[in-house]
């Protein structure tokens, strides 16, 4: 029940209505199934749709009833947990089986009910964007209290299908509507003597669940190692060289003037500044996106380059593949120079990046913007704790470590070497950098705990491997220097 002061669902409030603002939900458990039932006695609400059973159909009748009451209602949004649209079954696939004709039903009566009612506005759900729609989208959100209760990766899987077909905004928690970390009632620590029977029986309860949980987890976590559980990851490194056609609009240089011209002329300015020629960010022009991406199942690395793509493409197709594969980014100083500079050239190239840039829902708490977060971890920052005078660098670093480190060149002789149209070496060159950032990544993951000794090694005979099967020549080199350490 919801009372207001004032309440209009179109009336603007800092340029949104209301409806935007306060987006009411009715709650399927306590709404059409839940019983009024407490310690202090039985149920007393009446469900004249139930028939006393747990079935697949009735499951299915009490769709029927739910989007009648919500149609009359006008909700907009509806929330649910699993069980509480679908009955659990025999087993894992049962249950999976169960959820998916609920499902079905829901975008059914999703049809014939609401979506010519609500000005739906329709549009095809990106299945790595959990943005949804009007009346019965499916989020999926797992925690460590929720994992053991479902086949991780199927469950998901499931509701991402689901998000492209559901037209609407239901909200799913995965698990039990109850929660295993509920606190129950008491007095001064003690629960009062005619609540301890029916306290008694909640913790067996409890227990039970607990403990089934326990065992689905382990069924998972055998059926689907925490590698494969895992998000993709992509290590990315960039190389830039100087803006000359920027600079020639900043300080009204001749079009005629060479590029050479005009980058050293930068140059020159910027050490009579502050003693180095290092230009600013947004005067840094990209020519090279290196990537290292491993997913379940694979690991490759690619580059996005000039001449083959402009500048704006190649940040584009970067953004793109975020949008794609939502990965665990990876960097060193990627978050003091890579991304700021993606930001400054991605504005001048209208580059679109909405997931990259997302940071409400799920992104909230664990996005790519925030420096503390660890969607995307830049390795010099974390390992240095935020402090700049702590910084090392990645080839000394990865040498100490018995990695190969850098091959080729430094960062310094990028310049040099595209003038000397060497743009081939300066891929090779950034590509194993970004070899080298992965295996700092698993060193970092083991260090964490994220990966045990074994999960360790065999990863790293994995990249070997595949690095050894490479024809490439800067492949050849970097695996040489690896044998060598």
């Amino acid at each position: 029940m919801l009372a207001f002061r004032h309440y209009d669902a179109n009336a603007l409030v800092e340029g949104k209505p209301m409806r935007d603002h306060l987006r009411f939900a009715v709650s399927y458990w306590h709404a059409f199934r839940g019983t009024g039932a407490d310690p202090f006695g039985p149920g007393t609400m009446i469900r004249p749709w139930e028939s006393g059973s747990d079935s697949l159909d009735m499951a299915l009748r009490r769709v029927d009833v739910a989007f009648e009451f919500l149609e009359k209602l006008g909700a907009d949004f509806y929330c649910f947990h699993d069980r509480d649209v679908a009955p659990e079954g025999a087993n894992l696939g049962e249950s999976h089986k169960n959820l998916d004709a609920v499902a079905d039903h829901l975008l059914h009566q999703e049809r014939v009910r609401v979506l010519g009612q609500v000005g739906l506005h329709q549009r095809l759900a990106d299945p790595f964007d959990r943005v949804g729609h009007r009346l019965g989208r499916v989020q999926a959100e797992l925690d460590a209290a929720d994992v053991g209760l479902v086949d991780r990766r199927g469950h998901l899987d499931r509701h991402r299908r689901a998000e492209l077909a559901l037209r609407g905004r239901a909200f799913l928690r995965v698990g039990d509507h109850t929660g295993t970390r509920q606190r129950q009632p008491g007095l001064g620590g003690r629960h009062p003597r005619h609540l301890r029977p029916a306290l008694g029986r909640t913790r067996r309860i409890r227990l039970v669940r607990a403990e089934r949980r326990r065992r689905l987890a382990a069924e998972v976590s055998e059926a689907y190692p925490a590698q494969r559980r895992s998000p993709p990851v992509l290590v990315f490194d960039i190389e830039t060289i100087p803006d000359c056609a920027g600079l020639r609009k900043l300080h009204a240089l001749p079009d005629d003037l060479a590029d050479a011209e005009v980058a050293e002329y930068a140059f020159q300015k910027q050490r009579a500044k502050n003693g180095s020629d290092f230009l600013p960010l947004h005067l840094q022009r990209v020519i090279v996106i290196s990537c290292a991406l491993r997913t379940a199942s694979d690991f490759r690395v690619f580059s996005l380059a000039e001449p083959e793509v402009s500048e704006g493409q190649i940040i584009q197709r970067f953004f793109d593949g975020i949008a794609k594969y939502t990965p665990q980014l990876v960097s060193w100083n990627g978050g003091g120079f890579d991304l700021p500079v993606l930001h400054y050239r991605g504005l001048l190239h209208h580059v679109g990046a909405p997931r990259y840039w997302q940071m409400a829902d799920e992104m909230k708490w664990d996005n790519y913007i925030s420096r503390y977060h660890f969607r995307h971890t830049d390795l010099m920052d974390v390992l240095a704790l935020y402090q700049p005078r702590a910084n090392a660098p990645l080839d000394e670093l990865a040498k100490l470590m018995d990695l190969p480190g850098k091959q080729g060149m430094a960062g310094d002789a990028v310049w040099p070497a595209w003038c000397a149209g060497r743009l081939a070496d300066i891929r090779d060159y950034c590509e194993t950098d970004v070899a080298n950032t992965y295996l700092v990544w698993l060193r970092f993951q083991l260090m964490r705990g994220q990966l045990t000794a074994a999960e360790h090694d065999d990863e790293l005979d994995f990249l070997r491997a595949h690095l050894e099967a490479q024809q490439a020549a800067h492949w050849r080199e970097f695996v040489a220097a690896w044998r060598g350490r």
